[in-house]
């Protein structure tokens, strides 16, 4: 990952005039109500009964208006590539590695009118691993042992590290090494991320007891064992589908795609949590992996959708679930008293989940963008008060 060369990133302020924007149908975590009023002060939503001193009035045409997406996982590497997340309407993001250094990490936050983006820093490996191989990370990332786990993990909390992240791989670390890095991260008031991409990992992670699975096993699905661990231990599941398909298409490690999409199936049909997350890097990573930034969130939920998620779950999760599961209280949900976090698009979600791409406005922190130059449609969105059956 490298930083942005060229000019510094524009600085906005959080603006001081209150919007209205009228004949909008909010997504409420369940349907699309019925066109109403959204107001925006100071950064924040406002109450509707606000909206007649507004400074400026926007006429949605009956449009639906989502919370600002999250994305559950990505790596963000540049102020370039945040902007990029910012133009499809991604105003929040779980980074489960950046490889610079904590404090260049740190300036990928540039503040208003960008993502606010969570970092795990570094991840922690194994350095007989495959991942390690690939020369990817950093000795100071290499744990062998419970001691080495635990400098490890007091570094993370020193750099404080929003959360833990640890690849899990055959060849990795033993069972009980494993066992005594979440047990420390626990300690210390950190959930354990576990990358996990084949079966035998999400075992190794279950037994550990982590908090959350990325990826899904693309060499065989979950079993009904797994999935009852998932729920006994509520493991959130954030299986980054588009990259799974990305690696099966490249035919690494004999990857192949079923298995992810049936173990997402599965997992969710039991009731486990599951979080949209791209693993976006925008940049090639050996073999040849590249996942773009920003419209790979979308298609990640055109997947979901596949997989079996109602087309409202896999709303709630890009919005609402991962602002509960990650702890952000102030974001997910269109309400009073939260950040104007917005997404205004054409078309209905709830029908057909493609049109979470059909983007006519952004706000992020109150700060509006047409990143796609685009007029808002006179023409209104089909469907009625749609909601899950």
């Amino acid at each position: 990952m490298v930083k942005r060369q060229g000019p510094a990133p524009t600085k906005y302020t959080t603006p001081q005039t209150k919007v209205a924007i009228r004949n909008v149908r909010v997504f409420d975590g369940r349907r699309l109500n019925r066109p109403a009023t959204v107001v925006i002060e100071n950064g924040l939503i406002g109450h509707s009964k606000h909206e007649r001193d507004a400074d400026q009035v926007i006429d949605a045409y009956g449009g639906v208006l989502l919370p600002g997406l999250i994305d559950s996982h990505v790596h963000t590497g540049s102020v370039a590539n945040a902007e990029t997340m910012r133009n499809y309407g991604i105003s929040s993001a779980m980074d489960m590695g950046c490889t610079l250094a904590p404090s260049d990490c740190d300036a990928l936050n540039v503040g208003v009118g960008y993502p606010q983006i969570k970092f795990s820093y570094d991840g922690a490996v194994s350095p007989f691993g495959a991942s390690a191989k690939l020369g990817l990370f950093k000795p100071n990332s290499f744990v062998t042992n419970a001691s080495t786990a635990a400098a490890y993990i007091a570094r993370q909390v020193t750099n404080n590290a929003s959360y833990i992240k640890i690849i899990t791989e055959s060849p990795g670390l033993d069972q009980a090494t494993f066992n005594a890095f979440v047990a420390d991260a626990h300690g210390n008031n950190k959930k354990v991320m576990s990358h996990a991409p084949r079966h035998d990992p999400v075992s190794e992670s279950l037994t550990a007891q982590v908090d959350f699975i990325h990826h899904s096993p693309t060499d065989k699905p979950v079993n009904e064992s797994q999935v009852q661990q998932y729920l006994k231990q509520k493991v959130i599941a954030v299986p980054t589908l588009i990259q799974m398909l990305t690696i099966a298409g490249t035919g690494f490690g004999n990857s192949t795609y079923p298995p992810a999409r049936d173990s997402v199936t599965s997992l969710y049909r039991a009731g486990v949590p599951i979080l949209a997350g791209s693993d976006a890097t925008g940049l090639h990573i050996p073999p040849n992996l590249l996942v773009p930034m920003g419209i790979s969130l979308h298609q990640e939920l055109e997947l979901l959708v596949e997989a079996g998620l109602t087309t409202v779950d896999a709303l709630r999760a890009v919005t609402s679930l991962p602002a509960l599961h990650f702890g952000l209280p102030d974001r997910g949900v269109i309400a009073p008293g939260y950040r104007a976090d917005l997404v205004l698009i054409r078309g209905n979600p709830i029908l057909n989940i493609s049109t979470t791409q059909e983007i006519e406005r952004i706000w992020i922190g109150g700060v509006e963008f047409n990143p796609f130059n685009r007029t808002i449609s006179t023409v209104p969105c089909d469907g009625g008060d749609n909601e899950e059956d």
